[in-house]
């Protein structure tokens, strides 16, 4: 027996193409939303493939999310990491037991961004095998201080172009951020599924979306 479910909030330009979508396959519209829940819910029960930024204000917070990160996926994951190796990160991550996939020098990515990133991809993909990964990620970073944030956000494209099953975290801290012009932040932004703000222990979730003034006033 069908079921009535009504779907509120949703734009009228996206009602517009489902409508005009449904009418090209002879179809209805209900169906196509059908269709679209259950290739959701199939989808929940594959691995993830998230790409989330990380800003953290000090070592602290974001050394405290990174145990929490190990505490909650636990040992069925691979947790990688790689980056700059004088980074503060770095030398906790392998502390507590993350495998560094860097390859060094790291000063290669300044010259050959492309090709550096595209081998460290393929290398952290290699070292999960079979299990799924969770990586600390400095090299987006790394180039956005030491080059300029473009070279950075070419990391962050350059990984959605070819994700693996897993999670990607990619810290930033936030007085280099601050530093990013507005294109160059938005643009970082836009290259991840979530943004994640840390103050001390508390995780803050970001939700930047587009929006017009008369509905920001309402």
């Amino acid at each position: 027996m069908s079921k009535t479910l009504y779907v509120r909030g949703i734009r009228n330009s996206t009602h517009r193409k489902i409508t005009t979508e449904a009418d090209k396959r002879g179809t209805t519209a209900a169906s196509i939303v059908e269709d679209a829940f259950e290739k959701w819910f199939k989808e929940q029960k594959d691995v993830p493939k998230k790409h989330i930024a990380v800003l953290y204000s000090n070592e602290n917070s974001l050394q405290n999310f990174m145990l929490k990160v190990k505490e909650v996926l636990g040992n069925q994951w691979l947790h990688a990491c790689f980056g700059p190796p004088t980074h503060f990160a770095l030398k906790f991550l392998k502390k507590n037991g993350w495998s560094d996939v860097t390859i060094n020098p790291i000063s290669e990515a300044r010259k050959k961004t492309a090709n550096y990133t595209n081998r460290i991809i393929s290398l952290r993909t290699k070292a999960a095998k079979k299990q799924p990964i969770a990586s600390m990620g400095f090299l987006a970073s790394y180039l956005s201080s030491a080059e300029s944030p473009k070279k950075g956000n070419l990391v962050e494209k350059l990984y959605n172009e070819q994700r693996s099953a897993g999670i990607a975290f990619c810290p930033y801290d936030l007085s280099d951020v601050k530093e990013f012009s507005l294109d160059d932040i938005l643009e970082m932004f836009d290259s991840h599924d979530k943004v994640l703000i840390l103050k001390n222990n508390d995780i803050l979730e970001l939700d930047v979306t587009k929006s017009n003034l008369a509905k920001s006033l309402l």
